[in-house]
């Protein structure tokens, strides 16, 4: 009864099952043995590696723009509310904590739903050797999430401040108290932006129902070996920044007006954001082709082709605006 009233713990408590399914910690079998071989095997690329570093870099710093465009979206947002939530501050405020000497803690996760140091040889040293791979994915990954904690933690630092109406001096010395002992709320947005800027947040409906899966049924796991990311990837690119976003943030304001949901002006102007931002850049990028400044493959068509090759152009090319 007690827990029936605290669904928020609850849910916590089943996205912890799913985070350990797939992952018999205390009694490893031969089988468990066999698939910690096979998966640090397909991770003993060092292009796999080099696409996971490119993908971390991209992602993490794709938030100063969307944090400028969620800052602009907010002060019309604002205007209804009668507060601002996200301001322009926060940009520069990333960069600073970037320079900062790291002091952020890094919150726990990972891309291979496998948890932080899980080994089912053991701790030797042929154990080790085993795992390298594993190992420096997540090593790369906690490089970023430290980063992205360093930037988020600033930045909310410097929201706080905003928030207080500290201005000048006074701004400075509300930054530094609330960055000598930040809130639990402040640290727990830092974590939740360390999650997601690495892809390892909490997984759709999708893909808890495919954790559960594999954690059923083993041999899945060689088929779906990674679920996690892939569904926070396509959740970023085909969900949050493509039109699907309206439908998105229309299924949170409907649950939020009718069932109660927690929809913040901060999540609500973010998701408004990304929806603006990727918009504005697919019409650019459209408007760019249009005026054959992006070109994509060239024409198999012989006459088209000599054409293509006539114009100046070139396959797969963006020559820039004149």
């Amino acid at each position: 009864p007690i827990l029936g009233r605290a669904p928020q713990l609850i849910g916590q408590l089943k996205r912890l099952r799913t985070d350990l399914a797939g992952t018999d910690v205390l009694t490893p079998d031969v089988l468990d043995k066999l698939y910690f071989v096979w998966l640090n095997s397909i991770l003993s690329n060092p292009l796999t590696h080099a696409v996971n570093r490119l993908s971390n870099f991209a992602f993490r710093w794709s938030k100063i723009p969307e944090r400028f465009f969620q800052a602009a979206v907010d002060v019309p947002v604002s205007l209804a509310t009668g507060k601002r939530e996200t301001f322009f501050g926060e940009v520069p405020a990333m960069l600073r904590g970037l320079r900062a000497k790291p002091s952020i803690p890094i919150a726990p996760g990972t891309k291979m739903d496998i948890y932080r140091g899980y080994n089912p040889f053991g701790t030797g040293r042929g154990a080790k050797t085993i795992a390298i791979p594993t190992e420096m994915l997540q090593r790369e990954d906690e490089i970023s999430k430290r980063l992205v904690g360093q930037m988020e933690l600033y930045a909310q630092v410097y929201k706080e401040s905003a928030r207080l109406g500290a201005k000048g001096a006074d701004a400075k010395i509300a930054e530094q108290m609330i960055l000598a002992n930040p809130s639990n709320a402040i640290m727990n947005r830092v974590a939740k932006e360390q999650l997601y800027r690495t892809f390892q947040d909490a997984p759709s409906i999708i893909g808890e129902v495919a954790l559960s899966a594999r954690h059923k049924f083993k041999p899945l796991r060689y088929i779906i070996p990674f679920v996690r990311t892939p569904d926070r990837i396509a959740h970023a690119a085909f969900i949050e920044r493509t039109p699907a976003q309206l439908a998105n943030i229309g299924r949170k304001w409907f649950l939020w007006k009718k069932i109660g949901n927690d929809y913040s002006q901060d999540e609500f102007t973010k998701d408004l954001s990304l929806l603006a931002t990727s918009g504005a850049t697919a019409w650019w990028a459209g408007y760019q082709y249009l005026k054959g400044r992006i070109t994509g493959d060239a024409p198999t068509n012989p006459g088209e082709r000599a054409a293509f090759y006539a114009q100046g152009k070139k396959p797969k090319f963006y020559k820039g605006p004149p």
